[in-house]
């Protein structure tokens, strides 16, 4: 039973090590984090829950984490083992994929496919997926497919209490208010990505670049 209100480093350490192997949670008394290694959702809402009852912040971690300063003892959440792919549903052109597989990994399996996601990540490759949705510069696009959010149908994410927040791939205008938007531009604040369900494309046969210089 976890108790609630604040607790110290050596007993949030126990609380993590019920849950995940010791060789997936890291602690670290000098900068008072508890780093966490997840690999399903369902550990990603157990660790979540223990960080709401114990009153612990809880911060994904990725390239940007260095930024990210935290004053008191927190868990840092890495996504990285949340790396499959896990449907790619041909008939509607839909990929459904884990928030931590990494944008490289991503592009190389529609690749093969001769798929193609609707927004450029060029440059941004070394990004997770939850990064890539999540940063508000992430993607070049075009007005036929549509801007970064355009790209999600659907989505799993875990709120800040713990509980599960699912929406499936629809038409938005007939399901009520679109939250989509709104979780994916928290940057994990308001929800931390599990999985994502993306429109991808058939691949271009032949891709031409144009600039225009003005006089």
């Amino acid at each position: 039973m976890i108790r609630t209100g604040r607790i110290g480093m050596d007993e949030l350490s126990r609380e993590v090590n019920r849950l995940l192997p010791p060789h997936r949670s890291l602690m670290s008394r000098e900068n008072r984090r508890l780093l966490v290694k997840p690999e399903t959702a369902r550990e990603v809402r157990q660790l979540v829950r223990i960080a709401y009852e114990t009153s612990i912040p809880i911060v994904p971690t990725g390239l940007d984490s260095g930024a990210l300063v935290v004053d008191r003892l927190h868990m840092e959440l890495d996504l990285s083992r949340l790396n499959r792919i896990l449907e790619h549903n041909e008939t509607s052109s839909f990929v459904t994929v884990q928030a931590g597989v990494l944008m490289s990994d991503l592009r190389d399996w529609l690749h093969s496919k001769k798929m193609v996601l609707g927004v450029n990540a060029r440059g941004r490759e070394g990004l997770q997926l939850w990064e890539f949705l999540q940063r508000p510069e992430s993607g070049g696009y075009g007005p036929a497919m549509g801007g970064r959010i355009d790209q999600v149908a659907g989505l799993s994410a875990v709120l800040p209490t713990g509980e599960k927040f699912s929406s499936h791939p629809g038409p938005r205008r007939l399901s009520g208010p679109d939250l989509l938007p709104i979780l994916l531009t928290s940057a994990g604040r308001l929800a931390i990505l599990t999985k994502a369900t993306l429109r991808v494309y058939p691949a271009p046969v032949r891709v031409e670049r144009l600039s225009f210089i003005g006089s």
